[in-house]
Formats: C-alpha cells, sequence, structure tokens
C-alpha cells in the first residue's frame, strides 16, 4: 500500500465549509423570515377553510393542572384554484366549549398577532397561538372533553371557521 505524505485538504475545508454554510443561511429574506413560503400565494385568493391541530397540553405554572393549549392552523382557500396553505390578514378568534355546551374562555390575535404567529412548514405557511385557561381565570377546572373552535375575520370583513371543534382533554390533575 502507497501512502501519500501530502495531507488531505478536508480537515482544513471543513471550518471554511461551515462559516460559508452559516452566511448563506443568514440570507434569508423578510418573507422566509416571516414563514411565508418563498412562492407568492395568487392575489385574490380568500379563504375558505381552517385545520388545525394541538401540541400535547402543558402544565406551565406547575400546579398540577395543564393550563397551556399550542394551536397550529393552517388556512386554505379555493383547493382547486391553490391547494396550499396560505397567509391572510385576519384576527383569530378560539373559542373553548364543555361537554355542556358552557364557554370556557375566548381567545383572539389581532392581525399584528396572527402575523408574528406565522412559521414555515413543509406544506406551506402555518399559525401558532398559545391558548392559556390561565387568562380566563383558573386552570383549575373538572376533568373533561372540550371543544376548541377557531374562526378568523379578514381586515376586508370575511369570516371563516373550522367546520368541527378540535376535541381536547381538560382539568382534572395532571397525571404527568
Amino acid at each position: 500500500m502507497i501512502r501519500s505524505s501530502t495531507p488531505s485538504p478536508a480537515p482544513a475545508l471543513a471550518p471554511l465549509l461551515v462559516a460559508l454554510l452559516s452566511i448563506v443561511g443568514c440570507q434569508s429574506s423578510p418573507a422566509e423570515r416571516t414563514g411565508r413560503s418563498q412562492f407568492q400565494q395568487p392575489a385574490g385568493v380568500k379563504p375558505q377553510r381552517l385545520v388545525m391541530g394541538n401540541e400535547p397540553l402543558e402544565d406551565r405554572d406547575r400546579n398540577g393542572y395543564v393550563d397551556t393549549i399550542r394551536v397550529v392552523v393552517y388556512v386554505f382557500g379555493d383547493e382547486a384554484g391553490y391547494p396550499l396553505p396560505m397567509t391572510v390578514d385576519a384576527t383569530f378568534q378560539f373559542r373553548l366549549t364543555s361537554e355542556s355546551g358552557d364557554s370556557l374562555g375566548v381567545w383572539a390575535f389581532a392581525p399584528r398577532e396572527s402575523g408574528r404567529a406565522v412559521f414555515p412548514t413543509q406544506p406551506g405557511p402555518a399559525y401558532g397561538f398559545e391558548i392559556s385557561l390561565n387568562d380566563q381565570g383558573t386552570d383549575r377546572v373538572r376533568a373533561q372533553s372540550a371543544g376548541l373552535t377557531c374562526e378568523l375575520l379578514t381586515v376586508e370583513g370575511e369570516r371563516v371557521r373550522t367546520r368541527e371543534p378540535l376535541m381536547i382533554r381538560i382539568g382534572g390533575r395532571d397525571p404527568g
């Protein structure tokens, strides 16, 4: 086997490559930093449907009761014309309703707050919101299923609501 006494350039190039990737990574556009897709949504697309999901509930105040719901919302327009999630200038309002139909809380995020909630995902832009039961008084409610709905109101006055409530389990002592 013949060994070369010439050192490999790889160790010397590695820091240069890392630096280059760091510089390129810092050169994101304002649209990318706000979560808006590099592909511009067509002008005039109107929101028509909301798709909502949640992450596991959290006990942020560590009192043994879950209090924080992290919600992700995708906004879609006419899927035949533009099938990807879109961004809108709108107020998002969430309503949590008990099994018996009683309101457990309402949270609203004005257009400016909603704009800051946009983040990129594989399918396109999504909105991420945090809802705290403590904002409505207390997280110490009896264990029950509750339905979370979302409605958006665009600055042009159009309303779109989730078709079905997102069912979540709230209240009672957190077993975790």
